[in-house]
């Protein structure tokens, strides 16, 4: 196991020399020299043996399973055992995560619809919902495994949920008999409402056993209590009904009702003031250039939020979401009397931005609307625009690469506060990365890096930490980059520059570590980053390369150039000089590179030439996020 980074901690990231996954040591037991795995998602504290998923003979050094079996491939067996799933009802892999409760009791998680299960408890085809214990054939909701369709029909009901207010589909719990539902989008429990019946088209909240009203029949109770005390008449009224219903399923997790806690780490105090005290940062991040700096949008995301139809699969929406993220510091303390860090440098609680999310959703007969992006986008834009003036570039990226897409906003760009600089925009970036893994269950593998302009610099510094962490994304984008801020600034000043700037966003020294494919996109006429930059970078990594060791890995895996002819730094055709090459370049760079690492990590899914899409969700479930009121009201801050 290699170490892949610099770092000389006792648990730092490393490569397993077998299968090039990310491992780290086992930290519970002392005497343990086994490795934990780590990155893309995974990150265990103990290895298999210690959490007993499998058991070691007395040397500590071979593995082996239940039968006896030795090598890779028991464990292997043992790890993506196949079956059929209680929430999708398909035949797929089941990868196993730990133990619980007793030996051979495993936590585990569909491959298809990343929904945790574990082995059914009578038979030994099917994988039970976590919790229940009994698959669904065993626990009498079908009688055999059949389609998908015939399945979804007999084990779920499409309705509005009185948890989470989303129009979704509830999949039954428990045994035959049982009333219990679990609702797909916010996991809250279920139930067909007494008053409505069994056919209602809203289930009302499972908290207590023994019957309950759904939020609409609970909204006419309220209403008509309400009358009858003005002494009016004791049936509500249409309008006040409409009014208490749609009061009842209003929370969603968009940014004018919903905020998502995410705690990283943001660097000190010192750096923060040193940060806001630099006069660069005006020159930097300069805001909006269009109506005066005014936002373009609300925080309810007027006029970009809702729905987009695919040109040519009519089967596919893209929703145009905006949401609130709440960066908060990880390692905060108060124990010299302040916090180490102090989020936007006024408050310790840290600060609230947003960003634009796009999800391509695919319709299917259930009536259940799946994700059906085949990669996740970060799109970091530029200097002079929000992320409202990004939403159409934005959504052609979608449409074009079939992917989701989200646009972090800068601080005090749009309707969000603070200040703008490296140490801030850092940090929104890290957040956005660490809300698309935490909130919609999305594989850094199937993340793709863009940044554009000043954006890049961000873009690539993320993408540095990605790789150095285990982690790496699918590939990184960089439109119109620089090789440093101090190197463009020399453009302008000279030499001076060197003497008077800080080394920000230094691009030359983050690529020698990237190790995912890289495309890098400049005009030829571009006179704000001259195309030389980009030239420079190129060199740069092919002299790095051919330093190397012989047999160490080349960094970054490919690198390809594409010159965007006859254009400027603001003027150029997103479509033909954007979406065009980067479909291109995905198809013939990424998609391979994606498809040999899932491979390398698992041998079940050799042979495959296309990626399926991704199961993450379609919106962050409820009880992960943070209601509020304060944005209401405020259409236009």
């Amino acid at each position: 196991h290699a170490a892949v980074t610099r770092s000389s901690a006792a648990r730092a990231p490393r490569a397993c020399g077998a299968c090039a996954g990310r491992t780290r040591a086992c930290a519970r037991f002392a005497t343990c020299r086994a490795m934990a795995r780590s990155g893309d998602g995974w990150d265990d504290d103990a290895c298999l043996a210690c959490a007993n998923a499998v058991t070691k003979n007395n040397n500590g050094f071979k593995w082996s399973d239940a039968e006896g079996g030795d090598g890779v491939e028991s464990v292997a067996r043992r790890m993506s055992p196949s079956g059929r799933c209680s929430w999708c009802g398909e035949e797929t892999r089941h990868r196993v995560t730990r133990a619980t409760g007793r030996r051979g009791t495993y936590l585990s998680h569909c491959a298809r619809c990343a929904r945790a299960t574990h082995k059914c408890e009578r038979c030994a085809e099917g994988f039970a919902k976590i919790g229940d214990g009994r698959c669904a054939k065993c626990a009498g909701w079908v009688e055999t495994w059949t389609t998908s369709e015939a399945f979804a029909a007999a084990t779920r009901r499409v309705a509005w949920c009185s948890w989470c207010g989303e129009k979704s589909s509830h999949v039954r719990r428990g045994t035959r008999g049982s009333d219990a539902y679990e609702c797909m989008v916010c996991g809250g429990g279920t139930a067909a409402c007494e008053r409505c019946g069994e056919d209602a088209e809203v289930m009302r909240k499972r908290s207590r056993p023994g019957g309950g009203s759904c939020a609409r029949c609970a909204a006419a109770e309220t209403t008509t209590r309400r009358i009858n005390i003005g002494g009016h008449v004791s049936v509500p009224t249409i309008g006040a009904l409409a009014k208490a219903f749609k009061r009842a399923l209003s929370r969603g997790d968009d940014a004018a009702t919903a905020t998502a806690p995410i705690a990283t780490a943001t660097g000190s105090a010192m750096t923060w003031m040193r940060a806001r005290a630099d006069p660069v940062r005006w020159v930097m991040f300069p805001g909006r250039a269009l109506e005066g700096g005014a936002a373009s949008y609300d925080w309810r995301g007027a006029p970009f939020a809702g729905d987009v139809a695919d040109p040519i699969d009519a089967s596919v929406t893209y929703r145009r979401t905006l949401v609130a993220l709440e960066i908060r510091e990880r390692r905060a303390h108060t124990s010299c009397g302040g916090s180490s860090a102090v989020g936007d440098g006024r408050t310790s609680d840290g600060m609230t931005t947003c960003a634009l999310r796009i999800m391509r959703t695919k319709g299917a007969t259930n009536g259940d609307d799946r994700c059906a992006g085949e990669y996740f986008v970060v799109y970091v834009h530029g200097n002079a625009c929000d992320v409202g003036d990004c939403a159409m570039e934005a959504t052609k990226i979608a449409v074009g690469l079939k992917a989701h897409v989200i646009v972090p906003e800068f601080p005090g760009y749009g309707v969000t506060e603070g200040v703008a600089h490296e140490e801030s925009v850092n940090a929104v970036v890290k957040a956005t990365v660490k809300y698309c893994v935490k909130y919609l269950n999305v594989s850094q593998s199937r993340m793709i890096i863009m940044g554009r302009s000043i954006g890049t610099g961000p873009a690539c510094w993320i993408t540095r930490m990605m790789c150095a962490q285990g982690g790496p994304p699918a590939g990184l984008v960089l439109q119109s980059p620089y090789t440093s801020i101090r190197d463009v600034a020399s453009g302008y000043i000279g030499a001076t520059a060197s003497y008077l700037l800080a080394d920000r966003w230094n691009i030359r020294e983050n690529l020698a570590e990237v190790e995912c494919p890289v495309l890098v996109m400049h005009g030829d006429k571009d006179t704000v980053i001259p195309f030389s930059h980009s030239q420079n970078l190129l060199e740069a990594m092919r002299v790095a390369n051919e330093a190397r060791a012989e047999g160490e890995p080349t960094r970054p895996a490919s690198m390809n150039l594409f010159v965007q002819e006859g254009c400027e730094h603001n003027t150029y055709d997103a479509e033909q000089h954007v979406v065009l090459p980067v479909m291109k370049w995905v198809r013939k760079r990424v998609t391979p590179a994606v498809i040999e690492y899932l491979t390398r990590k698992n041998a079940d899914e050799r042979g495959q030439k296309a990626l399926e899409p991704m199961r993450c969700r379609l919106a962050a479930e409820s009880f992960m996020l943070k209601y509020s009121n304060r944005f209401k009201g405020n259409n236009a801050l």
